[in-house]
């Protein structure tokens, strides 16, 4: 079987310094809608989360199974529309992004920064074991297949205006 490339890290900018980190939960006499689940840097997976998952066909990635048919349906439609995404980063275990994470800390301490600077730097780029969407599932980097780099230009190719016009529906 072949091995998957390594899920790239994802590129992302911090506005400010990022809050201590709280475990989300449903407002008292409410009932968590999975489709809602809010998770960030200032809001961590409950503890008893748990996933589904089932392997897309297409990359061998995991989702969480409740989206397959909607994810499939969007890819299909923005394929039949000329386009060629591209699922390259779909969930991860806490292993997988405890590893992103570290590996991140590791690579700033190198260029010198010290512990406590590389851990802050780190998590602007690289979410947080425990913090990351895509330990629920729910979330994906779709890249256009002809330009695989997840940067600002990703915003301008076909595909990524394509999703932003149609991911709602």
């Amino acid at each position: 079987a072949p091995v998957p490339a390594p899920e790239p890290e994802p590129v992302a900018e911090a506005a400010e310094p990022l809050a201590p980190v709280k475990e989300a939960e449903p407002a008292a006499g409410e009932e968590a809608d999975w489709k809602l689940l809010l998770v960030n840097p200032w809001n961590a997976l409950p503890e008893d989360f748990s996933v589904e998952l089932t392997t897309l066909a297409s990359c061998g990635l995991k989702v969480d199974k409740r989206i397959q048919a909607d994810l499939d349906e969007m890819l299909s439609a923005c394929q039949e529309a000329g386009l060629r995404p591209l699922i390259c980063s779909a969930y991860r275990t806490q292993a997988v992004q405890t590893r992103l994470y570290k590996n991140k800390i590791s690579r700033l301490r190198a260029a010198g920064y010290s512990r406590e600077s590389a851990e802050a730097e780190a998590g602007r780029w690289v979410a947080v074991p425990g913090t990351s969407e895509h330990q629920t599932g729910l979330a994906l980097d779709i890249v256009s297949a002809g330009y695989q780099v997840l940067n600002k230009k990703q915003a301008d190719t076909a595909e990524q205006k394509w999703l932003m016009e149609h991911c709602w529906e």
